[in-house]
């Protein structure tokens, strides 16, 4: 397969999915004895309110703009950039109060989002949205189906869309963007009436094209988190020391989603799924990252639902230190 930077050409069409879960296996037996974790199915968006600006990945039309207005509930405190990472930047320059990154999808696996959060200073996590996420192909009206050689989406709507591609446009050039939307501007820009994007409805109205070909990610139950992360000097309550809130946020027995990574050796995984079964805490979702330092250590990130009294003990009990992320409750608004 041939490729160049952030377009790939191929006799069928090949996306690369994320790497499987290094520890799916140990991972499976050390939760077997754990609290089964929300289904998900419904939409769930929580944490957020005030008047603070948020940046999230632009241009208008794509899902991190969505999950953004779901968060916000308003259009003017949503800001556009043209990256994840400038809008982190643009958060802790003080331009804006938050910003919205995608940390996991359905069929993509986690995003490379999720290290950016682990590896920057002073962020924390202060809400969270679920997302359906329906792809549809996109081109300029009049373009027939039989005349695309070119597909434009960010590497998550490739990923999600690669067995309907392999079906129906196995010689289709496929070229990486930086979000979905901007795939669907580029459509509009240039006129390319040989050429197609992945981007949602929301896109095709914004920029006036056609859906050629309606829902065509890989599972109907799709979806996409986001996390609304903020500086900790912005979050208020709880108060946030370094490693562990200093308050509980209202009613301690109140069901809380809790943030936070723990480093150490795959060894220590067992007794930190032990101590979080133990204090009555819910994983909801769970990644890791090699720590570079020697084999089999790592940095994992989890997301657990519980209250706060629950929290307290599981930092006493866990058997590596824990920094801690933040906490909302998903029933603030």
């Amino acid at each position: 397969m041939k490729e160049a930077a952030g377009n790939r050409k191929r006799g069928r069409n090949t996306v690369p999915l994320p790497a499987a879960a290094l520890l799916a296996g140990l991972m499976a037996a050390a939760l077997s004895g754990c609290a089964g974790a929300p289904s998900g199915e419904e939409f769930f968006a929580a944490g957020l309110s005030g008047s603070g600006r948020a940046g999230y990945l632009g241009p208008q039309g794509t899902y991190s703009q969505e999950a953004c207005h779901a968060l916000f509930r308003k259009e003017d405190r949503c800001v556009p950039y043209p990256d994840v990472r400038e809008a982190v930047q643009a958060l802790l320059r003080g331009e804006v109060t938050y910003a919205v990154i995608p940390a996991e999808n359905t069929l993509g696996g986690p995003t490379a989002y999720v290290s950016l959060l682990m590896n920057t200073p002073d962020i924390v996590i202060a809400g969270a949205a679920e997302l359906p996420i329906t792809q549809h192909l996109l081109t300029l009206p009049g373009t027939s189906l039989s005349a695309v050689k070119r597909v434009y989406s960010h590497r998550q709507g490739l990923i999600q869309s690669a067995d309907w591609l392999n079906r129906h446009l196995p010689e289709a050039e496929l070229t990486e963007v930086s979000s979905t939307a901007a795939g669907a501007e580029r459509l509009l820009k240039n006129r390319e009436t040989d050429s197609a994007a992945i981007a949602s409805a929301g896109a095709a109205a914004v920029y006036g094209l056609s859906i050629a070909a309606a829902g065509i990610q890989g599972n109907d139950r799709n979806k996409t988190r986001f996390y609304a992360l903020t500086r900790k000097t912005a979050v208020n309550p709880p108060e946030i020391t370094q490693n562990s809130p200093a308050k509980a946020p209202g009613d301690s027995r109140a069901e809380l989603r809790h943030y936070f990574t723990a480093e150490g050796n795959i060894r220590n995984l067992p007794a930190l799924m032990s101590a979080m079964r133990e204090t009555g805490l819910t994983l909801i979702a769970f990644y890791q990252e090699p720590l570079k330092t020697e084999l089999g250590s790592y940095r994992f990130f989890m997301e657990c639902s519980g209250s706060f009294g629950n929290y307290q003990r599981f930092q006493e009990k866990s058997p590596v230190p824990l920094k801690y992320l933040g906490s909302f409750d998903p029933a603030s608004f």
